[in-house]
């Protein structure tokens, strides 16, 4: 008998521990994406009783994301934004609610000004999530955590300037 409430015991706190971890559920890891295609995007917040989320930022590198050191040159790919996920008591109403899916880049499109667009097939790309958030724990400012998963930026097609629109 208690062997089969040290198996229930454990069960439960292993689902409590994965039900707190944030994690990005779509894309799944290694889903293929073409730029200008729109994909499903869906992430667990770390939110939950006793931990209250704030902003969730979305990125898309093409290295996976290292610790932090100063440098003029820590990455390339795309910010996606700054968002809210609705959680009580941290955000009861959100005002930039997390978005259902995302448009891929399409980085072969010169970006304007001393910007260069280049052409890519088939790179591996990280799709990371960093969340703010804090617990009942006190700390000097939020918290952070970080997230991603691997996905593959496909087949690019080129753009000359005469292409874009003009600025207006």
């Amino acid at each position: 008998m208690n062997f089969i409430k040290a198996i229930v015991f454990y069960c439960l706190a292993v689902v409590g521990v994965l039900a707190a971890t944030p994690l990005i559920i779509k894309p799944s890891n290694g889903t293929s994406i073409a730029p200008g295609h729109r994909f499903n995007f869906s992430y667990q917040s770390i939110a939950e009783r006793g931990c209250s989320s704030y902003h969730v930022h979305v990125w898309l590198f093409f290295h996976p994301p290292t610790p932090l050191f100063v440098t003029t040159d820590y990455a390339t790919g795309h910010y996606f934004g700054r968002f809210q996920i609705q959680n009580w008591p941290g955000v009861p109403y959100t005002e930039h609610p997390l978005p259902s899916y995302f448009t891929m880049p399409d980085f072969s499109i010169n970006p304007r000004g001393w910007g260069a667009g280049l052409r890519a097939s088939n790179i591996q790309a990280y799709l990371a999530v960093m969340e703010e958030y804090a617990t009942g724990n006190g700390t000097l400012g939020n918290r952070f955590s970080l997230t991603y998963n691997t996905v593959r930026y496909n087949a690019t097609k080129h753009h000359s300037n005469k292409e874009l629109p003009e600025l207006v």
